[in-house]
Protein backbone atom coordinates (compact mmCIF):
# COMPACT_ATOMS: atom_id res chain seq x y z
CA UNK A 1 0.00 0.00 0.00
CA UNK A 2 2.86 2.42 0.79
CA UNK A 3 4.25 2.00 -2.73
CA UNK A 4 0.82 2.62 -4.25
CA UNK A 5 0.31 5.72 -2.11
CA UNK A 6 3.74 7.08 -3.05
CA UNK A 7 3.09 6.53 -6.76
CA UNK A 8 -0.28 8.28 -6.57
CA UNK A 9 1.14 11.15 -4.51
CA UNK A 10 3.84 11.63 -7.15
CA UNK A 11 1.15 11.84 -9.86
CA UNK A 12 -0.85 14.29 -7.76
CA UNK A 13 2.18 16.56 -7.52
CA UNK A 14 2.46 16.78 -11.31
CA UNK A 15 -1.18 16.48 -12.40
CA UNK A 16 -3.07 18.22 -9.59
CA UNK A 17 -6.44 19.49 -10.90
CA UNK A 18 -6.16 17.45 -14.10
CA UNK A 19 -6.32 14.28 -12.02
CA UNK A 20 -9.48 15.56 -10.31
CA UNK A 21 -11.10 16.29 -13.68
CA UNK A 22 -10.16 12.82 -14.94
CA UNK A 23 -11.50 11.16 -11.79
CA UNK A 24 -14.73 13.12 -12.09
CA UNK A 25 -15.22 12.03 -15.71
CA UNK A 26 -14.49 8.39 -14.90
CA UNK A 27 -16.77 8.61 -11.86
CA UNK A 28 -19.61 9.82 -14.08
CA UNK A 29 -19.10 7.67 -17.19
CA UNK A 30 -16.61 4.94 -16.39
CA UNK A 31 -13.40 4.22 -18.27
CA UNK A 32 -13.32 5.01 -21.97
CA UNK A 33 -14.25 1.97 -24.09
CA UNK A 34 -11.80 3.28 -26.71
CA UNK A 35 -8.68 2.84 -24.59
CA UNK A 36 -7.12 -0.08 -22.77
CA UNK A 37 -4.29 0.04 -20.28
CA UNK A 38 -0.96 -1.29 -21.56
CA UNK A 39 0.80 -3.59 -19.10
CA UNK A 40 3.84 -5.81 -19.10
CA UNK A 41 4.17 -9.03 -17.11
CA UNK A 42 6.98 -9.39 -14.62
CA UNK A 43 6.82 -12.85 -13.11
CA UNK A 44 3.51 -13.01 -11.26
CA UNK A 45 3.04 -9.23 -11.33
CA UNK A 46 2.01 -6.72 -13.96
CA UNK A 47 3.41 -3.24 -14.52
CA UNK A 48 1.28 -0.51 -16.10
CA UNK A 49 3.28 1.28 -18.78
CA UNK A 50 0.42 3.26 -20.36
CA UNK A 51 -2.64 4.45 -18.43
CA UNK A 52 -1.16 5.33 -15.05
CA UNK A 53 -3.28 8.49 -14.77
CA UNK A 54 -6.47 6.53 -15.38
CA UNK A 55 -5.41 3.84 -12.92
CA UNK A 56 -4.58 6.45 -10.28
CA UNK A 57 -7.97 8.13 -10.80
CA UNK A 58 -9.78 4.80 -10.37
CA UNK A 59 -7.81 4.04 -7.21
CA UNK A 60 -8.59 7.47 -5.80
CA UNK A 61 -12.28 7.00 -6.51
CA UNK A 62 -12.26 3.65 -4.73
CA UNK A 63 -10.09 4.92 -1.87
CA UNK A 64 -10.08 8.73 -1.48
CA UNK A 65 -7.82 8.35 1.57
CA UNK A 66 -4.94 7.90 -0.88
CA UNK A 67 -5.15 11.66 -1.49
CA UNK A 68 -4.92 12.61 2.19
CA UNK A 69 -2.53 15.45 2.86
CA UNK A 70 -2.43 16.50 -0.80
CA UNK A 71 -3.70 19.63 -2.55
CA UNK A 72 -6.58 17.68 -4.10
CA UNK A 73 -7.72 15.81 -0.97
CA UNK A 74 -11.00 17.71 -0.55
CA UNK A 75 -11.79 17.68 -4.27
CA UNK A 76 -11.21 13.93 -4.59
CA UNK A 77 -13.43 13.20 -1.58
CA UNK A 78 -16.17 15.31 -3.12
CA UNK A 79 -15.83 13.65 -6.54
CA UNK A 80 -15.73 10.13 -5.08
CA UNK A 81 -18.75 10.87 -2.92
CA UNK A 82 -20.82 11.85 -5.95
CA UNK A 83 -19.51 9.21 -8.37
CA UNK A 84 -22.03 6.81 -9.90
CA UNK A 85 -19.84 4.69 -12.19
CA UNK A 86 -16.69 3.78 -10.25
CA UNK A 87 -14.94 0.91 -12.10
CA UNK A 88 -13.68 -2.09 -10.17
CA UNK A 89 -11.69 -3.48 -13.09
CA UNK A 90 -10.10 -2.29 -16.34
CA UNK A 91 -9.39 -3.81 -19.75
CA UNK A 92 -5.66 -4.34 -20.31
CA UNK A 93 -3.45 -5.28 -23.23
CA UNK A 94 -0.54 -7.43 -22.05
CA UNK A 95 2.75 -6.93 -23.89
CA UNK A 96 6.01 -8.80 -23.49
CA UNK A 97 8.17 -5.76 -22.74
CA UNK A 98 8.20 -2.00 -22.42
CA UNK A 99 9.99 -1.85 -25.75
CA UNK A 100 6.95 -3.49 -27.36
CA UNK A 101 4.73 -0.84 -25.78
CA UNK A 102 6.82 2.15 -26.85
CA UNK A 103 5.54 2.18 -30.43
CA UNK A 104 1.91 2.47 -29.29
CA UNK A 105 2.79 5.01 -26.62
CA UNK A 106 4.50 7.26 -29.18
CA UNK A 107 1.49 7.07 -31.51
CA UNK A 108 -0.77 8.15 -28.67
CA UNK A 109 1.33 10.96 -27.23
CA UNK A 110 3.87 12.13 -29.81
CA UNK A 111 1.72 13.89 -32.38
CA UNK A 112 0.02 12.76 -35.57
CA UNK A 113 3.04 10.85 -36.92
CA UNK A 114 1.98 11.75 -40.49
CA UNK A 115 -1.38 10.09 -39.90
CA UNK A 116 -0.38 6.97 -37.94
CA UNK A 117 -0.91 8.66 -34.57
CA UNK A 118 -3.90 10.41 -33.06
CA UNK A 119 -5.02 13.03 -35.59
CA UNK A 120 -6.57 16.13 -34.05
CA UNK A 121 -9.79 17.44 -35.54
CA UNK A 122 -9.46 20.62 -37.52
CA UNK A 123 -12.00 23.43 -37.05
CA UNK A 124 -14.28 22.01 -39.76
CA UNK A 125 -14.36 18.55 -38.20
CA UNK A 126 -14.92 19.97 -34.72
CA UNK A 127 -17.83 22.11 -35.87
CA UNK A 128 -19.29 19.33 -37.99
CA UNK A 129 -19.42 17.14 -34.90
CA UNK A 130 -20.86 19.88 -32.69
CA UNK A 131 -23.67 21.30 -34.85
CA UNK A 132 -26.95 19.63 -35.75
CA UNK A 133 -27.95 19.20 -39.43
CA UNK A 134 -30.20 21.93 -40.75
CA UNK A 135 -28.78 24.75 -38.64
CA UNK A 136 -27.07 27.77 -40.17
CA UNK A 137 -23.73 26.59 -38.83
CA UNK A 138 -24.27 23.15 -40.40
CA UNK A 139 -25.03 24.73 -43.78
CA UNK A 140 -21.88 26.81 -43.52
CA UNK A 141 -19.80 23.74 -42.64
CA UNK A 142 -21.20 21.87 -45.65
CA UNK A 143 -20.25 24.80 -47.88
CA UNK A 144 -16.76 25.15 -46.42
CA UNK A 145 -16.13 21.41 -46.63
CA UNK A 146 -16.97 21.45 -50.34
CA UNK A 147 -14.57 24.36 -50.87
CA UNK A 148 -11.87 22.67 -48.81
CA UNK A 149 -12.28 19.31 -50.57
CA UNK A 150 -12.15 20.98 -53.97
CA UNK A 151 -8.83 22.71 -53.33
CA UNK A 152 -6.88 20.31 -51.12
CA UNK A 153 -3.49 21.56 -52.33
CA UNK A 154 -4.29 25.27 -52.12
CA UNK A 155 -2.94 26.36 -48.75
CA UNK A 156 -4.45 29.84 -49.04
CA UNK A 157 -7.96 28.50 -49.53
CA UNK A 158 -7.45 25.91 -46.78
CA UNK A 159 -6.40 28.69 -44.40
CA UNK A 160 -9.39 30.84 -45.37
CA UNK A 161 -11.75 27.91 -44.78
CA UNK A 162 -10.20 27.31 -41.37
CA UNK A 163 -10.48 30.95 -40.33
CA UNK A 164 -14.10 31.24 -41.45
CA UNK A 165 -14.94 27.97 -39.66
CA UNK A 166 -13.45 29.29 -36.45
CA UNK A 167 -15.19 32.68 -36.37
CA UNK A 168 -17.88 33.22 -39.02
CA UNK A 169 -20.04 30.10 -39.24
CA UNK A 170 -23.42 31.61 -38.42
CA UNK A 171 -22.92 34.58 -40.74
CA UNK A 172 -21.78 32.36 -43.57
CA UNK A 173 -24.75 30.05 -42.91
CA UNK A 174 -27.10 32.97 -43.53
CA UNK A 175 -25.30 33.84 -46.75
CA UNK A 176 -25.43 30.24 -47.99
CA UNK A 177 -29.24 30.35 -47.67
CA UNK A 178 -29.44 33.52 -49.80
CA UNK A 179 -30.45 32.64 -53.44
CA UNK A 180 -28.56 35.66 -54.80
CA UNK A 181 -25.39 34.62 -53.00
CA UNK A 182 -25.72 31.03 -54.22
CA UNK A 183 -26.10 32.28 -57.79
CA UNK A 184 -23.11 34.62 -57.39
CA UNK A 185 -20.76 31.82 -56.36
CA UNK A 186 -22.32 29.20 -58.66
CA UNK A 187 -23.45 26.98 -55.80
CA UNK A 188 -25.74 24.01 -56.49
CA UNK A 189 -26.92 21.38 -53.98
CA UNK A 190 -27.53 17.99 -55.53
CA UNK A 191 -28.34 14.80 -53.57
CA UNK A 192 -27.06 16.38 -50.36
CA UNK A 193 -23.78 17.32 -52.06
CA UNK A 194 -22.54 20.83 -52.84
CA UNK A 195 -21.15 21.64 -56.28
CA UNK A 196 -20.00 24.88 -57.87
CA UNK A 197 -20.51 25.96 -61.49
CA UNK A 198 -18.51 29.13 -62.02
CA UNK A 199 -19.16 30.94 -65.34
CA UNK A 200 -16.29 31.01 -67.79
CA UNK A 201 -15.75 34.72 -67.19
CA UNK A 202 -15.93 34.46 -63.43
CA UNK A 203 -12.97 35.31 -61.29
CA UNK A 204 -10.51 32.62 -60.32
CA UNK A 205 -11.55 30.18 -57.62
CA UNK A 206 -9.11 31.83 -55.19
CA UNK A 207 -10.52 35.32 -55.81
CA UNK A 208 -14.07 34.00 -55.48
CA UNK A 209 -13.39 32.32 -52.16
CA UNK A 210 -11.51 35.39 -50.89
CA UNK A 211 -14.59 37.46 -51.73
CA UNK A 212 -16.74 35.00 -49.80
CA UNK A 213 -14.51 35.36 -46.75
CA UNK A 214 -14.42 39.16 -46.98
CA UNK A 215 -18.18 39.37 -47.42
CA UNK A 216 -18.64 37.10 -44.43
CA UNK A 217 -16.44 39.32 -42.26
CA UNK A 218 -18.16 42.44 -43.56
CA UNK A 219 -21.60 41.06 -42.78
CA UNK A 220 -20.56 40.29 -39.23
CA UNK A 221 -19.19 43.82 -38.82
CA UNK A 222 -22.38 45.32 -40.25
CA UNK A 223 -24.44 43.27 -37.83
CA UNK A 224 -22.42 44.58 -34.90
CA UNK A 225 -22.79 48.21 -36.11
CA UNK A 226 -26.54 47.80 -36.61
CA UNK A 227 -26.84 46.27 -33.16
CA UNK A 228 -24.94 49.21 -31.72
CA UNK A 229 -27.32 51.70 -33.33
CA UNK A 230 -30.35 49.98 -31.89
CA UNK A 231 -29.11 50.12 -28.31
Amino acid sequence: MDGQREAIQALIETERQKLVVLANDIGERGLSPMDRLLVTKNGRNYTVVEGNRRLAAVRLLNNPALAEGSVIEAAIKRVAGGATAIPDDADCAVLDSREDAEHWMRLRHDGEARGAGVVRWNSLATNRFSHKPGTQAARAIKFLQAISDGYLNNTVIQDLARRVAEKRLTTLGRLVQDPDFRAQVGMVEDSNAVRFHFPSRARSSLSTFSAISLRTSGSASSSRKTSGKNT
